[in-house]
This record gives structure tokens, C-alpha cells and sequence, in this order.
């Protein structure tokens, strides 16, 4: 490859000693991997939030994920203390005990992650096949996102000829994922480029959204209505029904309590999204409207 390539050690603090051997350590490394390929390495200064913004939309951010797309080789626990007992048994005064060969190499899973704001992310987890909604919050289940994050399905919707399916999942994390005994890797698929895969497709601002994942509410529309309106102050429901109301919307399943609504809304001011109402459910997720007569 050719360009910049940031290793981002997150509350790393140096001191001036510390920083200086580093940096000389770097300083003597001429390539990474083969010697064909060559390299530069030095310590960048500049904190986390400033790169971000320095580099937004030319670089991928990867966070470790264990259910990630990216398998990169790193390192163990313990790799210090193996290299010094090597060293010994070559150059110790009492050397020639053996030390067995173990290069303590392990692959890393990273998942591309979108920044979003208060130092949070959206990481976007491929399905190896497009699934109902509700499978997709089946297996969202078995994905923990840590304190303050959710898990939510990633539909193919916000266009008109669009089905609706869920191609993924979409976590919203400050540190990363974990995922339970009954999450199953075969699940997992390609980042195929497909709009709905990329983070930033579901980070876009509007004023008028329209759900992909239904919101799961009280049977009673006026209800429903109110418990939308609470969710998203200032919000006006344009639209509210049990059917789509636009062709890309999906069906969920509902229960004797609670039914799932499509709804188009409107927001007093652009916001941001993603937009998700419901977080401990992943439901009631929204996206930019198209409109009911756009067939563009």
C-alpha cells in the first residue's frame, strides 16, 4: 500500500524517556512483513478526536471486533516475558537452556468502524445472506454493544426498489462488541459495498424519515403515535400504520401487546442519524424519507 497507516493506541501515556526510546526503536525498523515493503515509522502526536477529523473520508477506521471482517496478525499477552527467556538461553552466563519456539502470533478481528459523536461508533456486521427483520433481532440478541451502545438491524431500505431484508447488523459502541456462546459465525458475510452496509449510509442527516425497522408499539394507534412523538421531541408523525407505507418497508412480527408500526415522521430540525427510537429492542430505526411518489 502506499500512504498514511495510523496505529491509534488509545490512553497510552509516555514518559519523556519512555517516548524517546520509542521513537528510536521506530526509527531502526525499515519494513513491516517483507523486506519489499518499506516503511517510515514515527510517533504522531496529535490525540484520537484530531486525526479523526484531520483524515474523515479518506481514511477506514478499524476497530477490534471479534465478529469483524479484517483478520490482522498481532501479538499476545506475554510476548516480553518469552523474548527475555530466549534471550537468556542464548546469552546468559549459564545459557544453553532451550526455550521453545513460540512467535506468540495471533489474529486480531476488526470490523470498519464509522466515528460518530461523544466518542462513539457504528460498526456494521455483513449477514452471509439477506434475512427477515426478525431473525436479524434474533441474532442481534447474542451481540452486546457495552454500556451506553445497542445493536440494531441493518435492512436494505431507503429506496423504493429496495425488499426491505435485513443484510446485517449495525452496533453503536464506544469500545467494541462481544458476542455470546449463541452467536454463530456462519452468519457472518463479505462487505459486498452495498449502500446499506456502509456506516455513513445510515449516518445521514434529513428532516423527513421513514422507519426500516418497524416500531414495536401499543396496539392502539393514537397510543403509538404518542409513544413516537415522546421518543423524538418536536417530531410530527406524518404517516402511521400497521402496512408500509413505502415499498421498501418490511414487515415484523408483533405479539398481543405491542404491534409493529411503519411510520414516516418529521423532525423540527435536520438531524443526524442513525435514528433509532428503541434501542433496547433495535427497533423503531429510521432512515432519510424518499418519498411516496419518488420511483426514481
Amino acid at each position: 500500500m502506499d500512504g498514511d497507516l495510523y496505529y491509534l493506541w488509545e490512553d497510552l501515556d509516555l514518559c519523556e524517556a519512555d517516548h524517546e526510546a520509542l521513537a528510536e526503536t521506530l526509527r531502526e525498523i525499515p519494513y513491516l512483513g517483507r523486506e519489499c515493503d518499506l516503511v517510515l515509522l514515527d510517533i504522531v502526536p496529535e490525540n484520537l478526536e484530531t486525526l479523526l477529523d484531520a483524515h474523515r473520508g479518506t481514511h477506514t477506521v478499524l476497530r477490534p471486533s471479534p465478529v469483524g471482517g479484517v483478520a490482522l496478525r498481532g501479538l499476545t499477552p506475554g510476548l516480553i516475558s518469552w523474548l527475555d527467556d530466549r534471550h537468556e538461553s542464548i546469552f546468559a552466563e549459564h545459557a544453553g537452556q532451550p526455550v521453545p519456539v513460540d512467535h506468540r502470533i495471533r489474529q486480531v478481528r476488526y470490523a470498519a468502524a464509522t466515528p460518530l459523536p461523544d466518542s462513539m461508533y457504528l460498526l456494521v456486521l455483513p449477514f452471509s445472506r439477506a434475512v427477515s427483520i426478525d431473525e436479524a433481532r434474533r441474532r442481534a440478541a447474542t451481540v452486546q454493544a457495552g454500556e451506553g451502545g445497542f445493536v440494531f438491524p441493518v435492512t436494505q431500505a431507503g429506496n423504493p426498489y429496495l425488499d426491505g431484508r435485513a443484510v446485517g447488523l449495525g452496533a453503536i459502541t464506544d469500545r467494541g462488541i462481544e458476542v455470546s456462546e449463541d452467536f454463530d459465525q456462519t452468519w457472518l458475510g463479505e462487505d459486498t459495498g452495498a449502500a446499506s452496509l456502509q456506516g455513513g449510509y445510515w449516518q445521514r442527516g434529513a428532516r423527513e424519515w421513514m422507519s426500516v425497522v418497524p416500531f414495536l408499539g401499543h396496539p392502539d394507534r393514537w397510543v403509538a403515535q404518542r409513544q413516537i412523538e415522546a421518543a423524538v421531541p418536536n417530531a410530527t408523525v406524518l404517516e402511521l400504520d400497521t402496512r408500509p407505507v413505502r415499498p421498501s418497508q418490511a414487515r415484523m412480527a408483533s405479539d398481543d401487546t405491542h404491534r409493529a408500526w411503519h411510520a414516516v415522521l418529521r423532525t423540527e430540525k435536520e438531524i443526524p442519524g442513525p435514528l433509532v427510537l428503541q434501542r433496547d429492542t433495535g427497533t423503531g430505526v429510521f432512515l432519510p424519507d424518499y418519498g411516496k411518489d419518488d420511483r426514481r
